[in-house]
This record gives structure tokens, sequence and C-alpha cells, in this order.
């Protein structure tokens, strides 16, 4: 995850924000592996890692390039949610910027 992120760790979840330029659905993957301690694609993980199973593609559980326009369409002015299961997490975008993860 990008430092410039906005990211931590609060009693209803974990919380993460998009960088600006960079598309939700990309946020939304980096925040899952970070929670599960998963690695994003294969080339990721080691033999030895207990979690070496990477995260299975985004688009098994939502189409990311109509995520991304979802959220792209997000103003000041508008409060806009997003909620979806990634696996076994409950995903919430706020306003097309601030994801939670939180477990089911």
């Amino acid at each position: 995850m990008s430092t410039q992120e906005r990211t931590e760790s609060v009693s209803s979840g974990y919380i993460a924000s998009k960088e600006d330029g960079q598309p939700v659905s990309q946020t939304v993957v980096e925040a899952v592996a970070e929670v599960s301690n998963r690695p994003v694609v294969p080339g990721d993980s080691t033999p030895e890692d207990d979690a070496s199973m990477p995260l299975p593609p985004l688009h098994e559980a939502v189409n990311p390039d109509a995520l991304n326009r979802i959220c792209q369409s997000a103003t000041d002015d508008t409060e806009m949610r997003v909620t979806f299961t990634y696996c076994g997490y409950e995903l919430t975008i706020k306003n097309g910027a601030e994801i939670i993860v939180c477990e089911k």
C-alpha cells in the first residue's frame, strides 16, 4: 500500500483511503491483502508462507470497471456507499474514496 494512503485499524474494521489517480478497485485489493496478510499475485508469496494463497481476482466478487466508474462519479456533495463481499470480508466504499474492510 502506498504510504500516501490513510490506513488505520479501528474496532469496526480497517480503513484505507484511495490515493488520487489510483482506481478504487486497486485500493480495495491492496487493503484486503493488508488485512488478510495474503499476496495480491502468486509471485508475492513464498513456499513457507501460511497464507501463501494469493487473493482471487476482484472480478469474482464485483466488476472492477463498474466499481471504478461508480466511485469516480462521487462528489463532495453526494453521500454514496457501495458494499460487497470479497475474500470473506465485507467492504464498504464511502464517497468513492474511503474503504472500510470488516471481517464477515
